[in-house]
């Protein structure tokens, strides 16, 4: 009788325990298979680095 008290107690409290989260989907279509973000003078004035891996690290 305890273990079925004790173990409809545990069950009952299991929803009280769930946490909300956040979640950040970072959708990475366009890359072009660059690992190194690069300059180029059409964009940004080739000034800023455009693509790459390294660069996806920042969001």
């Amino acid at each position: 009788m305890k273990l079925k008290t004790m173990s409809a107690a545990l069950l009952l409290t299991l929803p009280f325990w769930a946490c909300a989260k956040d979640v950040t989907i970072i959708y990475t279509n366009d890359l072009h298979a660059h690992v190194e973000p690069y300059k180029v003078p059409w964009k940004a004035d080739g000034k800023r680095d455009i693509g790459g891996w390294r660069i996806s690290r920042r969001w």
